[in-house]
């Protein structure tokens, strides 16, 4: 079985495997980080960040991404 990897057993998320789950840029992760959208953990050996995910906090995620208009060609 594979490993969801950039995930901990107690749901934290790196920032390409939440960007992955909802299918947004990492840009778009960092926007939210400096906007407090999202609580983030950097570790300060590796400065990777984690990103703390319960389920309220991606029900929020998603609408803030239904809100975004499409762009129209």
């Amino acid at each position: 079985m594979a490993k969801n990897v950039g995930i901990t057993p107690d749901g934290y998320y790196s920032t390409s495997a939440l960007a992955k789950k909802l299918g947004v840029g990492i840009h778009t992760i960092y926007y939210w980080r400096d906007k407090g959208a999202i609580e983030v953990i950097q570790n300060p050996d590796s400065h990777l960040c984690w990103y703390k995910v319960t389920p309220e906090v991606l029900d929020i995620l998603r609408e803030k991404i239904r809100r975004v208009p499409v762009q129209q060609e």
